[in-house]
Parts: structure tokens; sequence; C-alpha cells
């Protein structure tokens, strides 16, 4: 890398969709995929822990650290959070309890901090798995508003806060559209700033669609997943967006990798006029 060439920062949800699906198949194809891709950070869905199980670690391999929610299915189906930097702290939020229709999912918030080395300093990243009914973005916006809430405190203390994860809402939802400062809920606002629509305006950018064929044909909600970025006090994000793309949305030799696409995002710092 030249000295004119900022350092990235590279951020990467998606869900993998537990064992299902000829998981060995999509093991492979996962492994490849996340090598090639090379993120710094990683949010994982539909992760299997337990028996001497661990679907991050076997599609991540080791040069990570990863941490896990406890708040899994009775088959051990949860998300997970994996860095390239060390996990300084974590913590998981309860979500459940915003309505009884959220008894039956494993609905969580998992938050971690690292180190990100200089110039990037402390990061809070948010692995958000709201409630995923079509019928319950009631849930869901609350559910959201109680990561970007507690995450409101990581600011005080961490230089950039990244929520991103499987959302299981399009960005026109009321979770989403409170999470990008367009609304507010119960008496607060938040403004975190979507890498996708930042860097493609007015693209599709879809991650559950029919084109795949494990995804449901007659889902409503075709762009479901997401990586967003707070903004600072200036109200600009607190890092550059560099790009961001739709990714593990092909299949390899006849193996899709997930019933969903991921989404990837690169980061960078900002420069002292941008900062202002």
């Amino acid at each position: 890398m030249s000295p004119e060439t900022p350092p990235t920062l590279r951020a990467v949800t998606a869900n993998i969709f537990a064992h299902n699906a000829d998981w060995p198949d999509r093991l492979n194809v996962l492994r490849d995929a996340f090598r090639e891709l090379d993120p710094d950070i990683v949010c994982l869905q539909e992760t299997v822990l337990g028996d001497g199980i661990d679907s991050a670690r076997d599609v991540l391999g080791s040069d990570y650290d990863i941490v896990h929610s406890e708040i899994r299915a009775d088959d051990g189906v949860g998300i997970s959070l994996a860095s390239r930097w060390p996990i300084t702290s974590s913590d998981e939020l309860e979500l459940k309890p915003v309505s009884n229709r959220t008894a039956d999912f494993n609905c969580t918030t998992l938050i971690a901090t690292i180190e990100a080395p200089a110039p990037f300093g402390a990061v809070a990243i948010a692995n958000h798995f709201p409630d995923y009914q079509v019928d319950h973005e009631y849930e869901r916006e609350r559910q959201t508003a109680i990561a970007a809430t507690t995450l409101r405190h990581y600011a005080e203390s961490n230089d950039h806060v990244l929520l991103m994860g499987d959302l299981d809402a399009e960005i026109d939802s009321t979770s989403l559209l409170f999470l990008s400062g367009k609304r507010s809920h119960a008496g607060t606002s938040v403004c975190y700033v979507n890498a996708f629509d930042a860097v493609h305006p007015g693209e599709p950018g879809h991650t559950f669609t029919p084109d795949n064929p494990l995804c449901p044909r007659h889902w409503p909600y075709r762009r479901i997943d997401h990586i967003f970025i707070r903004c600072g006090t200036n109200g600009q994000p607190t890092l550059g967006i560099v790009d961001c793309q739709v990714v593990l949305d092909q299949p390899v030799n006849g193996v899709w990798p997930s019933d969903h696409f991921g989404v990837m995002a690169d980061f960078r710092p900002l420069t002292p006029q941008e900062a202002r």
C-alpha cells in the first residue's frame, strides 16, 4: 500500500442458513468466499453452536476472534460476531420482552468492541437480529430502538459504531426509518447511514430474492440485510464509505452459499476537513 492510499476497514454481514440445504457443500463455498473477501469484521446470522459444533469458526477459520450469542434456538442456532483484531468486550441485549409474539424466535443483538489499528481506533459493532415474521414490524421497530439506544452509550467511548445484520426489513420500514434518522420512536431519535444507499442510491440491492432457489419465492421483502454506520456530531458518518456491494450472490458449481446474499462495505478514515 502506498503512503497516499488510505487504509480501509472491511465489514461483511451474512446469514449462513444454519446447517440447512447441503451444509457440507455450502460450507466449502462459504469458506472460499470469505477467504477471498478477506473482511476485518464479520457479523454472521444463523450460526450453529454446541456439542462440538461451531459453524462460525468452520466458515472463518482461526484468524478471527469470535463471540457468540447466548440467546439461541433449541437446535443451537443464533448469531456470531468476528474480528480480525482482538475483541476487548462483548454484550448481548434481550429483545424478546417487547412483545409476547417474539417467544418463538431467538431475536437478539450481540455487541462487541474492538481496538482497530490506527487511524481507526475503537469500534463498537452490533450484530442486530430482530424478529423476522413479516407482520412483526411493530416488534422490529421497538427492538431496533433498544439496540440504537444502547449503542448511544457505546458512542461515548468508541470512535465508530456499526450496526449490521439480517434486519428482516427494507429501507422504508419503520425500524429502518428510525435507524436512518427519518422517524422518531418513543421520544428518541438517532441517525445512521446505510452504506449501500450511500454508494448505490436508488438501486435495489436485493439480498433475499427468488433469483436464489434457496429463498422463499413469495417472501414480500427483498432487501433485508444491511450495514449501517452511526453519524457523528458533525452530521456525517464517522468513517468514509468507500464501497458497498452485495456479495455471496452467485452459485459455485451449482451450490448457492446461503438463502440470503451478504453485504460487504469498505470504510476509510476521514480527512481532517471531513472530520470538522
